[in-house]
């Protein structure tokens, strides 16, 4: 969310578009229950930023002043969404898919020293961890640094999904089908609208004019530019995630 700051006065934010995609009223996928601080579950929601980038956002209603909340929101572009998309439906066709964990990373520009370098290592900009429990329900656990959250897919709203108990012949709630029905819905459905909005989106880079005399090259194999000078690798977690427990 960009802001303008006029006159010394206080931030100008700039708000985002709203759309059907980041309607909180949308029965998103959500947390079991509010986060502390939080009046309702969080939500996992997309959206498009100022800069036109596509985010994965964590709605969770819980603002503090003077917070940054750069933690509850990352970027995946086309690439990055589509094995996150995968990974989702591997494991709603796959019953013995159990727990797996996709971690973003990328090389970027820092800020050290005064000035603006490539990082050595790619920077992990998000750890996904996707879930299939024994009686087939799907969760994804988000964490960015200290940021976690897991939220489950379920039936929109109050929606469930009935089956006859064999043993019994009476009826029965059949979640774990309904999860990956909700899943496998949230993949389809997302996939091509996202797809759409950021190739429409795209523009090519623009020309820049210096005395190196030669191109900007050098950026390929996932190595994206990042032309924000004050952008550090402060906001990233680190390459261990081992201690991620969801």
């Amino acid at each position: 969310m960009g802001y303008q700051n006029r006159n010394n006065s206080q931030p100008q934010f700039t708000p985002r578009k709203k759309s059907f995609l980041n309607d909180w009223r949308q029965p998103h996928p959500c947390t079991e229950a509010p986060l502390e601080g939080g009046k309702y579950p969080a939500q996992f929601m997309w959206e498009v930023t100022n800069a036109g980038k596509i985010v994965l956002k964590v709605s969770d209603g819980v603002y503090k002043e003077g917070a940054k909340n750069t933690h509850k929101e990352v970027e995946l572009n086309g690439y990055d969404r589509g094995v996150f998309f995968e990974a989702l439906l591997e494991a709603t066709n796959n019953p013995d898919f159990k727990t797996k964990q996709l971690v973003v990373k990328k090389h970027q520009f820092v800020r050290q020293g005064g000035q603006s370098r490539m990082s050595e290592s790619p920077i992990t900009q998000v750890t996904l961890t996707i879930i299939r429990e024994d009686n087939g329900v799907i969760w994804v656990g988000y964490s960015k640094g200290d940021y976690k959250v897991k939220v489950r897919f379920k039936g929109p709203n109050s929606t469930v999904l009935m089956m006859r108990d064999p043993a019994t012949n009476e009826l029965v709630e059949d979640s774990g089908l309904m999860s990956r029905f909700a899943a496998r819905n949230w993949v389809n459905f997302h996939r091509y609208v996202l797809d759409r909005m950021e190739l429409e989106g795209w523009e090519p880079p623009k020309s820049q004019n210096n005395n190196n005399g030669g191109s900007n090259g050098g950026s390929g194999g996932g190595h994206q530019r990042n032309n924000n000078p004050n952008q550090s690798n402060s906001n990233f977690t680190d390459d261990d995630f081992d201690d991620i427990d969801f």
